[in-house]
C-alpha cells in the first residue's frame, strides 16, 4: 500500500510539473523570438515568410523552404510583433501587421492545424 501511494504521488508530482512547464511557456511565449521557442519552434510551428494575406478570409500563408501552408487567424490567436533585435519588448499586433514578404513564425491549434494558436512577426524583414 505504501509503496502504491508513493508511486501515486510521485506521478502527480511529474504530471504537475510537466503541466505546469506548458502554462509557462504559453505565457511567456510572446516574449520569445522567432525560432528560439525551446521544444516548440521548427518542430511543431511553421517558419517562413509571408507569401499572401487575406484580410477577408483572415488568413495568412507561410513560405518556408519546402512549406506552403496556410493558417486561419481566430479572434483567439495571439498575433506578436518581434522586436528583439531592437532590444526592446515584443509587443501584440493585427492583422494589419501582417504584410507580405516579412519573416514569421505560426503555431497551429493543436487540434485545429488550419488556424494559428499564435503568431510571430519580424517587422524588420522583406519589403
Amino acid at each position: 500500500m505504501r509503496n502504491r501511494l508513493a508511486l501515486f504521488t510521485s506521478m502527480i508530482v511529474v504530471l504537475s510539473g510537466v503541466t505546469l512547464s506548458a502554462n509557462a511557456q504559453k505565457a511567456t511565449e510572446a516574449f520569445i523570438p522567432i525560432g528560439k521557442s525551446p521544444g516548440v519552434s521548427g518542430v511543431s510551428t511553421y517558419i517562413g515568410t509571408i507569401d499572401s494575406v487575406d484580410v477577408a478570409d483572415r488568413t495568412v500563408t507561410i513560405r518556408g523552404d519546402e512549406l506552403l501552408e496556410s493558417v486561419e487567424i481566430s479572434g483567439e490567436t495571439k498575433v506578436w510583433l518581434d522586436l528583439s533585435k531592437y532590444k526592446t519588448k515584443n509587443r501584440a499586433a493585427t492583422l494589419q501587421d501582417l504584410k507580405e514578404g516579412l519573416r514569421i513564425e505560426a503555431k497551429p491549434q493543436h487540434d485545429r492545424p488550419d488556424r494559428a494558436e499564435w503568431i510571430k512577426i519580424d517587422p524588420g524583414t522583406g519589403g
